[in-house]
């Protein structure tokens, strides 16, 4: 069937449909030879030419077909668009969750990870990134495809919930909190490569503004995000060391610059200021280790916790 589905796949999928076994076995088989085909773009047919299948039958091809485009083929464009068409909303929120993750983890400019360098034996802090192996229009292209990707899942959740709001509420949680992330990533990238510049200040006064209830924002609620963090999905816990890292050196940046000016720093706002970062930061390290360790678990990079540690731990003595 493979071998000549690729020039007419309705015929090919009806012929499928037409074999005696059970409905889950042809569901089976249809995934394997649109998807070996590449004939996917058959089940959009309207009309009557897909009448022989019934919805529920429908969905379930596309729904499969989904996983499988991702998976073997890495095809997320047109993953998503088969579950967004079979209806298959959670499956469709759990896909983005893990692209906007894996986007997040992988590009250089929003992962510290990537960016931080090894100089005289000792991590780089407080400096703009270095990325290497990638150009600056690299990094704009990244950034581009990632702002592509925020943009339509953000939609689909507007979408979801004016749709079904009460059915959408748990499914669409983890996806706004991955939108909540990406957010606050970016815009702290933006403040890494403007950070030199004169509206540098002003963007790191925005980034750290930014509402991120997946950190702790004082000592007392250290506790209560841990058992939060428990409670995410795998492909949000993997987000956490690049998360911590750039919140902590957003808050150092911020402390930093209070420090640097000596009058305004004994004012009484300054001051209280200077205190409230701190207690931040605090917050912010004592929840680090939690995180950080089962992020390193899932990554499989045994050797990032003690080095994100270190980090932590020296931005956090510097505040003191």
């Amino acid at each position: 069937v493979r071998s000549w589905a690729a020039e007419d796949g309705v015929a090919a999928l009806e012929y499928v449909w037409l074999l005696r076994t059970t409905t889950h076995e042809r569901e089976q088989l249809a995934v394997d030879v649109l998807l070996r085909a590449g004939v996917s773009d058959v089940l959009f047919s309207d009309g009557p030419k897909l009448s022989f299948l019934d919805t529920a039958s429908k969905q379930v091809i596309m729904s499969g077909l989904a996983v499988k485009m991702q998976q073997e083929l890495g095809l997320v464009t047109q993953a998503a668009r088969l579950l967004y068409e079979a209806n298959d909303y959670p499956a469709l929120c759990s896909l983005l969750v893990n692209e906007i993750s894996s986007q997040l983890i992988k590009a250089p400019h929003l992962n510290p990870q990537a960016q931080l360098q090894p100089v005289g034996g000792a991590f780089q802090m407080g400096v703009g990134p270095s990325v290497p192996g990638a150009s600056a229009a690299e990094v704009a292209t990244a950034e581009k495809t990632f702002s592509q990707l925020r943009s339509d899942a953000a939609a689909f959740l507007a979408h979801w919930r004016a749709k079904n709001q009460a059915a959408s509420f748990g499914g669409a949680a983890f996806l706004e909190q991955a939108l909540s992330l990406a957010a606050f990533m970016s815009a702290a990238a933006a403040w890494r490569q403007n950070r030199n510049e004169g509206r540098g200040e002003a963007q790191l006064t925005a980034v750290l503004a930014m509402d991120l209830p997946l950190l702790p924002s004082e000592p007392a609620a250290v506790e209560e995000k841990r058992a939060d963090f428990r409670l995410l999905p795998v492909a949000l816990q993997r987000c956490f060391p690049a998360l911590i890292e750039v919140a902590m050196e957003a808050l150092h940046a911020k402390f930093t610059l209070l420090r640097a000016a000596p009058a305004a720093y004994a004012g009484s706002s300054a001051s209280a200021e200077a205190y409230a970062l701190r207690s931040r930061a605090e917050a912010i390290v004592a929840f680090s280790g939690l995180a950080v360790w089962a992020a390193a678990e899932a990554l499989g990079q045994t050797h990032m916790p003690g080095a994100t540690t270190k980090r932590l731990a020296g931005w956090l003595a510097d505040m003191a």
